[in-house]
């Protein structure tokens, strides 16, 4: 007689069909964790890690793209405002400040106080007159004409007495030495253009190395309406791009 698995299960007494399954240590454990199972290989294990690992990957990711977006969007907002501040006012401002310097003047004064010794030969010939000082004796002069009484005597040679305060006519031919100082006190004006100096050169250098980004940066774009590719949106693209 064939009996199936129901009525088999019928017939086993009531205590038997009560009784539950006693479950093991080992067996809970592996229903709470079946990579315990015994013969689970060691490569399942390295899966389960693995997508572990890819998992908080990429929720990493995921947040630090977000925050890169949000920086993006906030620069993005600012960009005409930052381009203002590195291209007009910073590049632009250098620009402006060396080609003034390099048109710039030094304008002073220079006080000057020295003294400056002199020495030399200083030759003389001219014609001048003399006044004696006291009375002057003269040997073997000419009389030109002399009275005395009732006899004159004409270009008679005499020794004759000058007396003192006599002016003579006489020539003088003669070099004088001098050697001596002379105190100089000066103020000198001083006017010296940079672009005459050593200084053109660096100033000119420094202009063309920095002109090259001041463009880049467009100064004729001040704003979004200003881009020829903005301009169709009109005021709508201030919106967007904050303007400086």
């Amino acid at each position: 007689m064939h009996v199936n698995d129901a009525d088999a299960t019928e017939l086993l007494p009531q205590e038997v069909q009560a009784e539950p399954m006693p479950v093991t240590p080992d067996e809970e454990q592996v229903r709470r964790d079946p990579s315990t199972l015994p013969g689970r290989s060691a490569g399942v294990l390295r899966e389960q890690r693995l997508r572990r690992l890819w998992t908080v990957g990429s929720v990493l990711s995921i947040g630090l793209n977000i925050f890169l977006c949000l920086g993006l969007l906030i620069a993005a907002n600012q960009l005409f405002t930052i381009k203002k501040l590195i291209g007009a006012d910073l590049l632009g401002g250098l620009l402006v400040n060396f080609v003034s310097m390099d048109q710039a003047h030094i304008q002073t004064t220079v006080q000057v106080h020295n003294v400056l010794p002199v020495k030399f030969e200083l030759p003389i010939s001219q014609d001048t007159q003399v006044t004696t000082t006291q009375p002057t004796y003269i040997s073997g002069a000419t009389v030109a004409s002399l009275s005395t009484g009732g006899l004159v005597i004409r270009n008679a040679p005499a020794d004759i007495v000058l007396p003192a305060g006599t002016p003579l006519q006489v020539h003088l031919e003669m070099t004088v030495p001098v050697d001596t100082q002379i105190p100089v006190t000066l103020t000198v004006p001083v006017d010296i253009a940079i672009d005459q100096t050593e200084l053109h050169a660096p100033l000119v250098g420094l202009k063309q190395a920095l002109m090259p980004y001041y463009w880049l940066l467009r100064p004729e774009w001040p704003s979004c309406q200003d881009v020829p590719f903005f301009s169709r949106f009109g005021s709508a693209c201030r919106l967007f791009f904050r303007g400086p």
